[in-house]
């Protein structure tokens, strides 16, 4: 359901990005960022478990975690994560947000509110 927005925002943030990664663990991905090994990772449709430990990492390694509106990282409620060093974060949630590329399109919010 999220592969759409996903690729919209990898078609975004690639001409901007030295190089990209992806290694199918949202966990090891915020790790990643809070390591400095990445400066940044999204994606439009996780859990909490997905995302609860490793957002904790990133935000004590003084990174930012938030949704893709910029609001800060809840693990009930965010889905859609952008987590980033906190240097660049403004910047990719304009390009992410320019091709809506870290959220999910309407037909495939899973939200019990999407119908309206």
């Amino acid at each position: 359901a999220a592969l759409a927005p996903s690729l919209r925002g990898i078609a975004a943030v690639a001409p901007k990005a030295r190089t990209m990664r992806m290694l199918g663990s949202a966990a090891l991905m915020l790790a990643y960022v809070a390591a400095g090994r990445g400066s940044a990772y999204f994606e439009a449709d996780l859990a909490a478990w997905d995302t609860a430990a490793g957002a904790l990492l990133v935000q004590e390694a003084g990174g930012k975690v938030t949704d893709a509106s910029g609001v800060p990282y809840a693990p009930a409620t965010t889905r859609q994560i952008v987590a980033t060093n906190g240097a660049i974060h403004d910047e990719l949630l304009t390009v992410l947000d320019a091709v809506d590329g870290a959220r999910l399109d309407d037909d495939d919010d899973p939200s019990p509110d999407s119908s309206s």
